[in-house]
């Protein structure tokens, strides 16, 4: 056993020299998932007349059908740069947004399977900027990562996130008014306030 852990150690740090960013082979992280809960974070965009921002998913661990984009905290890596990178990756926004300071709930989640079998998750709530953007590239609607705005919960939401129904509704955030982040302006805005602060305006 203590070779075989060597050995595993060895294939980790070979890994991380070449990709410190990427996180584990994702074979080992498969076999990793099969002996210990895995952290991850979702990024629940909400904008009071757009409704919220969900993505298409379509794997063998998921199943088909809609989802709130999220990532696995990686290790030593602190929630916050995870909530960041993932909507920069999963929601394709590089700039300008903001969460929630707390999660709006956790939960723990246990797939009726082994691999990827046991999540403790934490959902942000995200607002995007005003002029933000939907970029799905070459993506149709039925491929993986495709993103859409949704005024209510889908019924085909995946049976992994049903936890999250309450969440995705209106109404929660109007009660709710504190895990609702305040709206960012456009880059635009933001310039001309820049100008303004600095005194550079007309």
């Amino acid at each position: 056993m203590k070779n075989f852990i060597e050995e595993l150690d060895t294939i980790k740090d070979y890994y991380r020299a070449g990709n410190p960013s990427q996180g584990l082979p994702e074979e080992l992280f498969l076999f990793v998932s099969r002996c210990t809960p895995i952290v991850n974070v979702d990024t629940l965009a909400y904008d009071k007349e757009k409704g919220f921002l969900l993505s298409w998913r379509d794997d063998e661990y998921a199943g088909k059908g809609w989802h709130v984009p999220g990532g696995i905290v990686r290790f030593k890596e602190k929630v916050e740069d995870r909530l960041q990178k993932t909507v920069i990756s999963e929601l394709k926004c590089p700039r300008n947004f903001t969460f929630t300071a707390s999660p709006v709930t956790v939960q723990e989640v246990f797939p009726d399977h082994e691999t990827r079998g046991h999540f403790v998750s934490f959902l942000y709530t995200v607002r995007l900027p005003e002029d933000y953007e939907i970029d799905n590239g070459s993506l149709s609607a039925t491929d993986a990562g495709f993103l859409q705005w949704h005024k209510e919960c889908p019924d085909n939401l995946v049976e992994c996130q049903d936890m999250y129904f309450p969440f995705i509704d209106h109404q929660f955030y109007d009660i709710n008014t504190h895990l609702s982040p305040d709206p960012l302006p456009s880059e635009s805005q933001q310039s001309q306030q820049d100008e303004e602060d600095c005194g550079c305006g007309s």
